[in-house]
């Protein structure tokens, strides 16, 4: 027998601020979430499956009239094809009106959402439990009021949570793995979480995740999983399967070294982008937001020219993708390259002065210069030369020392010596 666990397809998701990227396909982007749930129903067609369980957010609020109707059309070809389908709401399709209009359709079942309701399922021998939400914000225990287990049947449990613990999306109906094993059900269909995760195995407590990235934000794998159950027990692994049809990626393109160009680190782009995309499929979309890195001689050229190499890079996207691949946002993280210290100190102007007192300056100890200088601005300068140094953040509350003083002097000088030279600026007396 097999069964398919999804969760949050957000039909009629608005997708917002597409609109402030150049070059996206937005009607494409805006269109994916149907697009996989039409891909939902021809795996469910192409694995035969008996059961679909969609645990929560099938809608994305008050969808449009022609995504119920998109919808209903999807739902009547999977229970056309033998597959039974129960849906529970979550926490954005909680109150939807328009969700309402969908008409009957025999083989499709919403769970109760004001209390724990099991679907018995005889002839596929499956107890199917849970509850949707009957107002966007549940923030009950929910978990410890579903039924006990029924003998003799596969028990599932759907429930739209955040899990404790979670702090990386809001707290829905929180529970603990231990009140979820508590019930002692076979398999725990999760919603509300996009990225797809397995939590335990005994019993198992799985969040499909999405089926559809919706942002920048949710890069990776967006699927369902597919569950084969034998003789009652789950055999082998729930198998999770990717359907996103646009996915979305971070990339990050560090120079090769202070030597690099501009053109060579656009070429370093285009062959990681090349990697992104390989092996997927050609309906696939990847939209990739961009980071150039690393202190290099393009820093100059990036910052001179900036428009004319995004249009390169994103001519470097569409060579790779065949007009399926583009980059969302480029952020030019380069620095420039900085004269060396003892260069600095050997210059015959106010460059070498500053460098010179700096150096000089490193050599006193933090504790004697306490004594002088008032303790919050010896604090800030600590945060500004740790910024520049190579302690990092890992040091912040400690003093600084000789070496990071030192280091991070030089550092400031030569910085201040490239921006007055970007600027124009005479520095020569």
């Amino acid at each position: 027998m097999i069964i398919v666990h999804a969760a949050d397809i957000h039909l009629g998701s608005p997708l917002g601020g597409l609109d402030q990227h150049d070059g996206l396909p937005i009607e494409r982007i805006r269109a994916a979430s149907l697009a996989a749930f039409n891909r939902i129903a021809d795996l469910c067609e192409e694995r035969r499956a008996e059961l679909l369980v969609i645990a929560g957010d099938l809608f994305d609020g008050d969808a449009s009239l022609a995504v119920i109707r998109e919808a209903t059309r999807v739902l009547q070809r999977i229970a056309a094809g033998g597959t039974r389908v129960v849906t529970i709401r979550g926490n954005h399709d909680a109150t939807s009106r328009m969700q309402r209009r969908i008409a009957h359709i025999d083989g499709v079942s919403e769970l109760s959402t004001t209390e724990p309701e099991t679907l018995l399922v005889p002839e596929l021998g499956i107890a199917v439990h849970g509850r949707g939400f009957d107002t966007p914000r549940v923030t009950d225990n929910i978990a410890v009021t579903y039924p006990a287990r029924i003998e003799g049947a596969f028990n599932i449990g759907v429930l739209h949570t955040s899990l404790e613990g979670n702090t990386a999306h809001a707290s829905y109906a929180p529970c603990a793995l231990a009140d979820l094993a508590a019930k002692g059900y076979d398999y725990w269909a999760l919603g509300h979480i996009h990225q797809h995760s397995v939590l335990s195995e005994e019993p198992w407590v799985v969040f499909a995740g999405s089926p559809q990235g919706r942002h920048i934000g949710e890069v990776g794998e967006h699927g369902v999983y597919v569950l084969e159950v034998e003789d009652g027990r789950i055999a082998g692994r729930p198998e999770h399967v990717e359907l996103g049809a646009v996915r979305w990626h971070r990339a990050q393109v560090a120079a090769a070294g202070e030597e690099t160009t501009a053109d060579e680190l656009c070429a370093a782009a285009g062959a990681q982008l090349a990697e992104l995309v390989e092996g997927a499929e050609q309906d696939v979309v990847h939209v990739v937001r961009l980071e150039l890195t690393g202190r290099c001689a393009a820093d100059a050229e990036l910052r001179a020219e900036p428009g004319r190499w995004r249009e390169q890079l994103a001519a470097e996207a569409q060579a790779v993708g065949r007009d399926g691949c583009f980059l969302e946002k480029v952020i030019f993280a380069t620095a420039p390259v900085l004269p060396a210290a003892e260069t600095l100190r050997e210059r015959h102007d106010f460059v070498g002065d500053l460098a010179r007192h700096l150096a000089a300056a490193a050599i006193v100890e933090f504790d004697d210069l306490k004594s002088n200088v008032v303790p919050g601005t010896i604090a800030r300068l600590d945060d500004k030369l740790r910024t520049l140094g190579a302690g990092g953040d890992a040091l912040r509350g400690q003093p600084v020392g000789r070496e990071e003083r030192t280091q991070a002097g030089d550092e400031l000088v030569a910085r201040l010596l490239v921006a007055n030279s970007d600027a124009g600026t005479d520095v020569s007396r």
